[in-house]
C-alpha cells in the first residue's frame, strides 16, 4: 500500500511538474517573439520527450549549445528547449523511476544541493517582500515565480540562478537515469555534445574569411592574426565559456576517436577544429587546462601499453587532493600583478587576485549559507577593492567555486563538492574496469579539465556551455 501511494504521488508530482512548464512554454509561445525555430525545436523536443526520451537525449543536447544564435537576448532558446524535453518527459507518468541503492546515493547530494538553491533563493525573495502575515509573505513569494521568464532577461537575478541550478540538477539525473535503460546511450550523449561543438568550432572559423568578404574590411583577418588580436566564439559571447565547451568536447573526442578506427580521420579533423576555435577564444584557462589534461591521457596510453594499470586510489585521497589543487589554483592568482601590462598573464592573475579579494570580504558577510543565490554580481561591487571596481563596477567572481562559497556560504560549496566528487569517483570506478585507453578514461579527464576553468572562469553561468558538462558527466559510458 506505501509502495502504491509512493508510486501515486510521484505521477502527481510529474504531472503537476509538466503541466508548470508546459504553462510556460505556453506563454512564452504566446508573446510573439520567440523566433519560430526555437518554437519548432522545443516541440520535436517535447514530443520526443513524451515518445522516446533516450533518443531524444542526444538531439537536445546538440541544439542546448546552439541557443544564443537560435534567440536573440530576452529570449531564453536553450532553457525552452530543454523544459520542453522535461514536460515530455514528466509526462510519461508510467515510467518506472530509478529506486536502486545506487540511484538513491548519487542523487542524494545533489538534492540536497537543490534544497539549499531553494532555500537561499526563498531567503532572497522575503527579504524584498514588505508584507509582515505569514500566509501573504508566501503568497507574494510565489507570485514573483515569473510566468514569463523564458522571455526575460536581468529580472529577478536570484530567481534566474536558482532555476539554472534546477535546470542542471535535472539535467544530470535524468541523463544518469536514462543511460541505465540503454547501454548505446552513453555514447551517443558524448558523440552528440562532441560533434555540437565541432560544429560551432568550425562556424567560428569559417565566419572569420565570410565576413571579410562581406564587408571586405581586412581587419576582420588581420585582428586573429596580430599581436594584439581580440576573440571571438560564433556560438557564445562568452569567449571563455566557449573555450570550456572546447575543451570538454576535445578530451571526449579523443576517447571517441578510439572507438571508432574508420572515423578517426574526421574526429582529426574536428579536434583541429577545436583547437584552432580554443586558439581564436584567447581562453588562457582553457589553452592550460587543456594542454595539461591531454599530456594526462596521452601518459595514460603510454602507461596502459606497456601493461601498466590506474592507480586505484580511495575516493578520500582524491577528493582531499583534489581540494588541495583547488585551494592552491586559487591562491595562486596573487603571484600576479594588476600592475602589469594590459593583456599580460601577470596582469590577469592581479585582477584575478583582487576579485578574490571580493569574495572573501562577501563571504565573510554569510559564511554559513552565503549571501544568497544570483546575488553576487548585484552585491560585488560594495566589496571591490578600488582597483577593479574603476574597471568592472559589478562583475562575477571569475572564479565558480569562489561564487558559490559566497552565494551559499560553506554548506552550499561542501555539498556542490560533494556531488561534483560522488559523479566522478563513479566515472573514475569505470576507468578502473576498462583502463586509461578507454571512453571512459577520456570522459573522466574531460570533465576535470571542464571543471580546472571554473578556477578561473564562471561557464556555470551560462546554460549552453554548462548543460553539456552535467551530460557528460552522467554518462558514464562503459567502454
Amino acid at each position: 500500500m506505501s509502495r502504491l501511494m509512493v508510486t501515486a504521488t510521484a505521477s502527481v508530482a510529474r504531472v503537476g511538474c509538466a503541466a508548470a512548464l508546459l504553462y510556460a512554454l505556453g506563454t512564452a509561445a504566446a508573446s510573439g517573439i520567440v523566433p519560430w525555430p526555437v518554437l519548432v525545436l522545443a516541440a520535436a523536443a517535447l514530443v520526443g520527450g513524451a515518445w522516446r526520451p533516450v533518443a531524444a537525449l542526444p538531439f537536445v543536447l546538440a541544439v542546448v549549445p546552439w541557443g544564443e544564435r537560435l534567440a536573440a537576448v530576452p529570449v531564453r532558446g536553450s532553457e525552452a528547449v530543454l523544459w520542453a524535453f522535461v514536460a515530455g518527459w514528466c509526462l510519461r507518468v508510467g515510467e518506472s523511476r530509478p529506486d536502486t541503492v545506487q540511484d538513491r546515493g548519487l542523487a542524494r547530494p545533489v538534492l540536497m544541493f537543490v534544497a539549499l538553491v531553494v532555500l537561499s533563493w526563498v531567503r532572497v525573495t522575503l527579504a524584498q517582500v514588505t508584507l509582515v502575515a505569514p500566509w501573504a509573505r508566501a503568497v507574494a513569494v510565489l507570485r514573483l515565480l515569473p510566468a514569463d521568464y523564458l522571455v526575460t532577461a536581468g529580472r529577478d537575478p536570484q530567481t534566474a540562478a536558482a532555476l539554472q541550478w534546477l535546470l542542471a540538477a535535472v539535467v544530470f539525473l535524468l541523463t544518469a537515469h536514462l543511460v541505465r535503460r540503454d547501454a548505446e546511450l552513453p555514447r551517443r550523449v558524448l558523440v552528440a555534445t562532441a560533434l555540437s561543438a565541432v560544429a560551432a568550432a568550425v562556424a567560428t572559423i569559417v565566419s572569420v574569411p565570410v565576413t571579410y568578404f562581406t564587408t571586405g574590411d581586412w581587419n576582420e583577418i588581420d585582428r586573429y592574426i596580430s599581436v594584439t588580436r581580440s576573440r571571438g566564439a560564433f556560438h557564445l559571447r562568452d569567449v571563455n565559456a566557449a573555450g570550456s565547451h572546447y575543451i570538454l568536447a576535445g578530451l571526449v573526442s579523443l576517447g571517441l576517436m578510439r572507438q571508432a578506427a574508420g572515423a578517426r580521420p574526421w574526429w582529426r579533423v574536428g579536434q583541429a577544429a577545436l583547437v584552432v576555435a580554443l586558439w581564436m577564444s584567447l581562453s588562457r584557462a582553457a589553452i592550460v587546462s587543456g594542454a595539461l589534461f591531454v599530456a594526462v591521457w596521452v601518459a595514460g596510453r603510454l602507461w596502459a601499453r606497456r601493461g601498466g594499470e590506474l592507480p586505484r586510489v580511495s575516493p578520500q585521497v582524491l577528493g582531499v587532493a583534489a581540494v588541495a589543487v583547488l585551494v592552491a589554483l586559487t591562491a595562486s592568482a596573487r603571484l600576479g600583478s594588476a600592475a602589469a601590462t594590459n593583456g599580460s598573464a601577470s596582469r590577469s592573475l592581479g585582477i584575478r587576485a583582487e576579485f578574490l579579494e571580493t569574495s572573501a570580504r562577501m563571504f565573510a558577510t554569510a559564511p554559513v549559507l552565503g549571501v544568497g543565490v544570483g546575488t553576487y554580481y548585484q552585491r560585488s561591487n560594495a566589496f571591490m577593492p578600488e582597483g577593479i571596481r574603476a574597471i568592472y563596477g559589478r562583475e562575477n567572481a571569475h572564479n565558480y567555486f569562489m561564487q558559490v562559497l559566497a552565494e551559499l556560504g560553506i554548506a552550499g560549496l561542501g555539498v556542490f563538492l560533494w556531488w561534483l566528487g560522488s559523479a566522478l569517483r563513479r566515472l573514475w570506478a569505470s576507468s578502473l574496469d576498462v583502463g586509461a585507453e578507454s571512453l571512459a578514461f577520456a570522459t573522466c579527464l574531460a570533465c576535470g579539465a571542464y571543471l580546472l576553468t571554473c578556477v578561473t572562469g564562471h561557464p556555470f553561468l551560462v546554460v549552453e556551455a554548462a548543460v553539456p558538462f552535467w551530460a557528460v558527466l552522467a554518462a558514464r559510458p562503459r567502454g
